[in-house]
């Protein structure tokens, strides 16, 4: 199959596996979050026929003030997140010195990229971000994954098992979809952490999920200093530390098999 082929079948997929609706509890009232599904059509693919506005299945158009819109949402949710450790890092991962939105909104917009969002009264509550693609080499074949690029939910409906489903149930239904048609390259689904984010790292650990044999590893750092002491007997003695160096972000993937 063509690039525009394995999007399309993809895209369905993901239609198939996400529901319209998903109930969550605010103030201890069951609400229903309605989905959205906007997506960045591949370069040179064909507009996709059953996918239109009406079902809110939109093919993000950059000339659109209201797909805009619905991607500044988006980011809004982002920078309520994240948008500290965003701005401290931006030109290290970006490597260039422009403001952090600018680089992420250009991202955003990255061909293949499918968005799942649930919103309530048109107002994103939680939005999922990902595309099937190829990686790296590995065991001296090529394999695909589905990159999760982001899952973000505003704190209010956190702690309620949702971010668990819709990766582990959901997108690994995806997942074994994809596998059945294309096992002898397909591995699950990857995604990148901060490192100092504890509890993103915790949450992806409980869920299955394990460091990628390509990740960025933690790197041991021996420190050697003489100590002086008065007694004779035990100047210049060396005390060598340890210290744990951690990279900017983890790859972790969740094993189809």
């Amino acid at each position: 199959m063509n690039e525009s082929e394995v999007f399309n079948d993809f895209l369905q997929i993901t239609l198939n596996n996400f529901p319209l609706t998903i109930p969550i509890t605010i103030n201890n009232e069951i609400k229903y979050l309605e989905r959205d599904v906007l997506y960045m059509k591949p370069v040179d693919s064909p507009s996709i026929n059953q996918c239109d506005e009406i079902k809110n299945i939109i093919q993000y158009d950059e000339t659109n003030l209201i797909h805009q819109e619905k991607l500044l949402q988006l980011l809004t949710i982002l920078d309520i997140n994240l948008g500290e450790k965003y701005s401290k890092i931006s030109k290290l991962i970006y490597e260039n010195d422009k403001p952090w939105k600018i680089n992420k909104l250009n991202e955003m917009k990255s061909s293949g990229l499918i968005y799942i969002i649930y919103k309530l009264n048109d107002e994103p509550y939680l939005f999922m971000s990902f595309m099937l693609t190829n990686e790296d080499e590995f065991d001296g074949k090529e394999i695909s994954v589905i990159y999760l690029y982001e899952i973000q939910l505003l704190s209010i409906i956190r702690k309620q098992g949702i971010g668990s489903k819709l990766i582990n149930e959901n997108l690994l239904n995806c997942s074994k979809e994809i596998y059945l048609v294309n096992n002898k390259s397909f591995i699950g689904i990857e995604l990148t952490v901060f490192s100092d984010n504890y509890n993103a790292i915790n949450f992806y650990k409980s869920i299955g999920m394990k460091l990628t044999p390509w990740s960025p590893q933690d790197t041991i750092k021996k420190i050697s200093k003489r100590i002086t002491r008065s007694n004779n007997k035990t100047k210049n003695v060396k005390d060598t530390q340890k210290i744990v160096i951690k990279p900017i972000y983890y790859l972790y993937y969740l094993p189809i098999n």
